[in-house]
């Protein structure tokens, strides 16, 4: 949100973002087969989370390790959700499961589950509660700003949170601000739409939260890179530990910025706004957690769009 040179605009407008063939090395990936769970894709890290040794072209069955697995992925199957999230067991241990559907498969994404004493989804319910009943109360937009950045500061503890709007020309306006004063503030600033391309506004759109621990990671490719359903470079949309640009890793470097997550405000199927928070040094906030900011900002998307409707309204009234 400061000023950028055409330069790197360009390179990341052209960056292929959706399909950059590698993850985050916080978790590991595993692309199997819906009908036989064949394992057909995986991140190179995945033997060493999963601790056993996953093969390609495999049946995921056929590994005594993954039996709870299978049969928790069978049973999401047979309904009509399109994610799973679920606290799984994978042989000894228990692994943080989220999975969605796509055309190139079933992607699996594992990650370690909450530490001994981090927040976990169900401790944070209460304060999600509470949270409603206050911007319920909330008189206008910005008081509601202020109240997520508060609480989304608390539950992750960054350095500094922000709740920004685009306006109809998709210029961004920082509204709300929670900072430790670590890092500066950037409350009231405006910044131009060209700051973030439009493939990345979509991918805000389709996917609601991104997490990035460590700006200095070093990317996990996936093996092979191009599915064997499609022919097709995997698409990683969906996919919470997809690797981001360089580009914009660097930028971060250069903010001093080693952490950042990132939750979409989606208004009426359109991108509204993000509530950003970004911390000087690195910064892991669990799988748990970040479904509970999840939560939030949808919860906040909803309060916004019912705001901006009865605006509309009595606007027209006077008209």
């Amino acid at each position: 949100m400061t000023e950028l040179d055409d330069g790197y605009l360009e390179e990341c407008a052209a960056e292929p973002i959706k399909i950059p063939g590698a993850i985050q090395p916080h978790g590991a990936l595993l692309v199997v087969e819906p009908e036989t769970l064949k394992i057909l894709q995986q991140s190179a890290n995945a033997r060493r989370l999963l601790g056993f040794d996953v093969r390609n072209d495999a049946l995921l069955s056929a590994y005594e390790e993954a039996t709870t697995l299978c049969e928790e992925i069978r049973g999401w199957l047979s309904g009509g959700e399109n994610t799973l999230f679920y606290l799984v067991a994978v042989g000894s241990q228990q692994l943080q499961l989220t999975a969605h559907r796509s055309p190139q498969g079933l992607l699996l994404e594992f990650e370690p589950p909450p530490r001994p004493g981090e927040s976990t989804l169900d401790g944070l319910y209460p304060r999600l509660r509470d949270f409603l009943d206050r911007i319920s109360g909330a008189h206008d937009i910005t008081s509601i700003a202020e109240e997520v950045a508060r609480e989304v500061r608390a539950i992750t503890h960054f350095d500094r949170v922000l709740l920004y709007s685009f306006d109809g020309n998709g210029d961004g306006t920082v509204l709300a601000e929670d900072t430790n004063k670590i890092l500066p503030s950037y409350l009231g600033l405006r910044f131009p739409a060209s700051d973030i391309p439009a493939q990345a506004r979509e991918l805000y759109r389709l996917n609601r939260i991104r997490l990035i621990p460590d700006a200095s990671y070093d990317p996990v490719e996936i093996e092979p890179s191009i599915s064997p359903l499609n022919g097709l470079p995997l698409d990683l949309s969906q996919v919470a530990l997809r690797s981001v640009s360089p580009v914009h890793l660097e930028y971060m470097r250069n903010m001093e910025t080693a952490s950042s997550m990132s939750m979409s405000i989606i208004v009426d199927g359109a991108l509204w706004g993000l509530i950003s928070g970004h911390s000087r040094a690195s910064r892991m906030v669990n799988a748990q957690i970040r479904t509970a900011c999840d939560i939030l900002a949808q919860v906040v998307s909803l309060q916004i769009g019912s705001r901006l409707k009865a605006s509309s309204a009595a606007e027209r009234a006077l008209s």
